[in-house]
């Protein structure tokens, strides 16, 4: 679920849900998709979250992926873990654990944006959890904290937690410990029982973090002795805090007096992890300004949805740059985008080319040779064969020049800046245009000129592998909050992803109908002629109508994958040549895919409806994706 149909689509659908409903729905469902076959694929692919090597930050000898935590405080049964190791995280928290279960009712605050709990030790118990652990393949940090029953005296508190020490310590990286609410009498005694815990983390070679409230009224003098005393590893802070109706977390006026009390430590060497309301990239800022090591989400994955880790690290990583005064230029700048560029010129040339043949002469010479029909001889066969073949081949001119377009954009504005996304689209893109070339195993005929022009450019796709894919640059944004033109961009972004998966599924049934029927009802009934007609005439005329119809359906594949990769990973506040990119690059194609219908008078509502359904998404995204895409550039 990322953002652009979390919170369009499937966020408005769960708040209309019962809080228990939803939560279900939503983990079971991520849970069953992360299980299919190339689930776990289909999810790193669709978000693009996997963090870069410059978010890595350390914590206890431990080297996270990323400064950002996921919680799993609301999934007291432990279905989503998985899928949420892929949404960018650098550890995952599994929450308390005990060894029986302790029942417990989340319920979210949609006005106040922060979740209520009747017990914050709820969950399944420890024996679910081993459960569940045989088949996780988490790559991921696990931390867990350690609970015990309701109403346990110290020491049966400790002798559960040894316990559950003993039953996690292979699968679990973090051990956390809860700090309690004792009298002066009992606060001596709790000091024992965590140096008991403290020992045999340090047998296990497991870290000790201490886990309290903000509100909590122990004093920082006194926490910071406590945790020099004990030799705990870290403390994780959070913003729990007890109301009439229940206890309240994911709060999001707590997160100033969250900088308020880290600002007050003297001991900036204890690593702290906050556990705040953190709903926008700059309440997580404001936290690592302040001297926070990491940040832990929970309340934020369901009020802001799932790409919020993503959105994190690369604001975050934008600021350091910007207070640093310094640009990405950890790795040098290589020749890749040329190769790119090259490319992308190339398939210009192309659809330049195949645009003035489309209307003169449309047949080349080697089509009247291999079929040994002339166009005169087509012409008196039907006289609107010709202007049928030129709609073919001006509709792929189109297409490519589109693609040449998005190409060069993609080269300039992001491969020449070492972006991995960028990087993949122009790869995964090229590969599928690349494997057109084969469909005439399909259909019977091999274009001279497609193959001249494949093994032209190949060479060049080659040397684009070599050069552009050894470097790349962690991605920066400056989206700094959840504002109107950012939910608004979510439906542009919405509306270019239904686009491209559109023109990627118009391309895989175009490409199937050339390599099978050729034709499909309306274009006999434009021609006034069936095929049997033209197999009379020559066996070879179907296979080459067939060859422009399959090239253009293997052209829509590259362009529908590059718009749909480009929708799914490049899009960031501020940068207006994706706009520019979305708005030119499809111009083109529209203009010739419609325009030519019009030109030789194929006009047919029923073909023509999916090319205006295209131009209506093409009009949406840009309208409410102008303002976010063009917000002008700002120091962090």
């Amino acid at each position: 679920m990322p953002d652009w149909s979390y919170q369009t689509i499937f966020r408005p659908l769960f708040f209309q849900m019962s809080d228990d409903r939803a939560k279900r729905f939503a983990l079971s469902s991520m849970n069953r998709l992360y299980h299919l076959p190339f689930g776990k694929k289909l999810i790193e692919w669709m978000g693009h979250m996997a963090p870069h090597p410059a978010y890595q930050t350390k914590l206890c000898d431990h080297t996270f992926a990323s400064s950002i935590g996921i919680s799993s405080v609301v999934d007291h049964e432990w279905l989503g873990v998985e899928p949420f190791s892929l949404f960018g995280a650098g550890f995952i928290d599994l929450g308390i654990v005990t060894l029986q279960a302790r029942a417990g009712e989340v319920r979210s605050d949609r006005a106040l944006k922060r979740l209520t709990v009747n017990d914050p030790w709820a969950n399944a118990g420890v024996e679910v959890l081993l459960a569940r652990q045989k088949d996780w393949r988490l790559q991921t940090p696990v931390m867990v904290g350690l609970g015990h029953a309701k109403d346990a005296d110290i020491k049966a508190a400790t002798t559960e937690r040894l316990h559950l020490m003993e039953m996690l310590h292979e699968k679990v990286d973090f051990f956390v410990v809860p700090m309690p609410e004792a009298d002066d009498s009992a606060y001596e005694k709790w000091k024992q029982h965590l140096k008991q815990l403290r020992e045999r983390c340090s047998q296990l070679g497991k870290p000790l973090l201490l886990s309290l409230p903000v509100y909590d009224q122990l004093n920082h003098s006194d926490l910071e002795s406590l945790c020099k005393e004990i030799q705990v590893e870290g403390i994780v802070l959070n913003d729990l805090k007890r109301e009439a109706e229940g206890f309240v977390f994911g709060d999001a006026d707590s997160v100033p007096d969250m900088v308020e009390w880290i600002e007050q430590l003297h001991n900036r060497d204890i690593p702290l992890i906050v556990s705040s309301s953190i709903h926008e990239p700059d309440h997580a800022q404001k936290l690592m300004n302040a001297g926070a090591t990491c940040v832990q989400l929970d309340s934020g994955l369901i009020f802001s949805g799932p790409g919020l880790p993503k959105r994190i690290s690369e604001y975050t990583w934008q600021s350091q740059q910007k207070k640093e005064q310094t640009t990405p230029t950890t790795k040098p700048v290589t020749m890749g985008w040329i190769f790119a560029l090259l490319l992308a010129l190339s398939l210009i040339g192309i659809g330049l080319t195949a645009w003035y043949v489309s209307f003169e002469p449309v047949i080349f010479p080697y089509d009247e040779a291999i079929t040994g029909v002339s166009k005169e001889e087509l012409m008196q066969l039907n006289d609107r064969l010709i202007p049928f073949m030129g709609h073919d081949r001006i509709t792929l001119a189109g297409t490519t020049l589109s693609l040449g377009i998005i190409y060069i954009f993609v080269a300039v504005f992001a491969i020449r800046k070492q972006f991995h996304w960028a990087y993949m689209l122009i790869y995964v893109s090229s590969v599928f245009g690349f494997m057109s070339l084969f469909y005439f195993l399909g259909h019977g005929y091999l274009d001279p000129l497609h193959l001249f022009l494949a093994v032209f450019m190949f060479p060049i796709f080659l040397l684009y592998i070599q050069v552009a894919g050894k470097h790349f640059r962690a991605t920066t944004s400056m989206n700094k909050g959840n504002t109107a033109k950012w939910k608004l961009a979510l439906w542009g972004q919405l509306s270019f992803v239904i686009l491209g998966a559109a023109l990627l599924l118009g391309g895989v049934v175009i490409s199937f109908i050339g390599m099978t029927e050729v034709f499909v009802p309306e274009d006999l009934k434009f021609l006034q002629l069936q095929p049997e007609e033209l197999e009379q005439t020559d066996p070879d005329i179907i296979p080459l109508i067939a060859h422009d119809r399959a090239g253009f359906g293997g052209t829509l594949i590259a362009v529908g994958l590059a718009v749909l990769l480009l929708a799914l990973w490049g899009f960031r506040e501020g940068e207006a040549w994706l706009w520019w990119t979305f708005c030119l690059g499809a111009l083109p194609a529209f203009i010739s895919g419609i325009g030519i219908h019009f030109y030789i008078g194929y006009v047919d509502w029923v073909h023509l409806a999916p090319p205006f359904i295209a131009v209506g998404l093409y009009v949406v995204g840009l309208i409410c994706s102008f303002a976010y895409l063009h917000a002008p550039k700002r120091v962090a």
